[in-house]
C-alpha cells in the first residue's frame, strides 16, 4: 500500500512538472517579513517579567523568494520551510514540517519532513502527502452546486465532511472515525458570527461562539470567543486598534472556566 502510494506522488509529480511546458522564469521576487510584540501590561503591572526578552525581543524573519511557478520559503523555527511548484494542474510542495488532519478533528498524523501533492480538476480536488516517517493522507472533494463534500483518509483515520452554502448562511458538517472511536462536529457561519460544536475521540464536547471583526471605530475592531466544556465557560475579547501602518495595540481580556480574570496589553510591529 505504501509503496504504491509512494510511486503515485512520484509519477503525479512528474506529470505536473514535466507534463507541462516550463513556464520561463521572466522575474525574481524576495519577500521578508517578520513581527514583534512587546507586552504593556498584564494582570502583574507593568511591563511584566516576560516582556521584550531576548526570546521575545529577537525574531528571525520569514524569507519568501518566487521565480516564475517557483517559491522557497525559509524563517523561524531555524531550519523551517518548503519549496513549492505549481502549475495550471496543481502544485507539488517539500515541505520541513507537512501535516495531514482529518476536516480538523484531531486526527492527524503529526509535523513531520515530508511532500505534499494538491490537484484542482474542478469540481474535483484531491491532495496526498507522505512523510519521511511514512506516514500519508489522501483526500478528495467534489463541488456540486451550493454543496461540496469531502473525503479524508490518512495513517490513522478516516473522515468525511459537506459543507453547503445559502447566502449569508454557511454550514459544515464533519466526523472522523480512529481505532473504532467517533469524533464530530457541526458548525454554522454567517458573517461575522460563527457557532461551532464538536465533540471529540474521548466523547467531550465542546460548544463555541465567535464574534469576528466587530468595528467599534475607524480604527479599532473587536473580536469575542465564548467556549463551553464540561469544565466551565471561559470567554475572551480582543480589541486591536491600528496606531499607524504595521503598529497595533492588542488589548485582551480573559474570564476563564477556572481561575482568575486575566489581561494584557501589547504592542506589534509587522514588517
Amino acid at each position: 500500500m505504501k509503496k504504491g502510494l509512494i510511486g503515485i506522488m512520484v509519477l503525479a509529480c512528474v506529470a505536473l512538472i514535466f507534463g507541462t511546458a516550463l513556464a520561463d522564469v521572466t522575474f525574481w521576487s524576495i519577500d521578508v517579513s517578520g513581527s514583534v510584540e512587546w507586552i504593556i501590561l498584564d494582570q502583574t503591572g507593568l511591563m511584566p517579567a516576560d516582556t521584550g526578552g531576548a526570546d521575545e525581543a529577537l525574531v528571525i524573519p520569514e524569507l519568501k523568494l518566487t521565480a516564475g511557478p517557483w517559491e522557497a520559503v525559509a524563517g523561524a523555527p531555524l531550519g523551517a520551510g518548503y519549496i513549492k511548484y505549481t502549475t495550471d494542474m496543481g502544485s507539488v510542495t517539500l515541505d520541513s514540517a507537512v501535516e495531514y488532519d482529518i476536516f480538523g478533528l484531531s486526527a492527524g498524523i503529526g509535523n513531520d519532513k515530508g511532500i505534499a501533492l494538491a490537484t484542482e480538476m474542478a469540481p474535483l480536488s484531491l491532495s496526498a502527502v507522505y512523510q519521511a516517517d511514512q506516514q500519508y493522507g489522501l483526500g478528495l472533494s467534489y463541488a456540486a452546486g451550493v454543496a461540496t463534500i469531502g473525503l479524508a483518509y490518512n495513517s490513522v483515520a478516516w473522515g468525511a465532511q459537506m459543507v453547503a452554502t445559502i447566502a449569508p448562511i454557511t454550514i459544515t458538517l464533519k466526523t472522523a472515525l480512529k481505532n473504532s472511536l467517533n469524533a464530530y462536529g457541526l458548525t454554522v457561519a454567517a458573517g461575522s458570527i460563527t457557532l461551532d460544536y464538536a465533540v471529540d475521540f474521548a466523547n467531550a464536547y465542546t460548544l463555541t461562539g465567535t464574534l469576528a471583526g466587530l468595528s467599534l471605530t475607524d480604527s479599532t475592531t473587536l473580536g469575542v470567543v465564548v467556549t463551553n466544556t464540561a469544565v466551565g465557560t471561559e470567554i475572551a475579547a480582543t480589541a486591536t486598534t491600528a496606531l499607524a501602518d504595521a503598529v497595533t495595540l492588542t488589548t485582551v481580556l480573559t474570564s476563564p472556566s477556572v481561575g482568575d480574570i486575566t489581561y494584557s496589553g501589547k504592542i506589534g510591529v509587522t514588517f
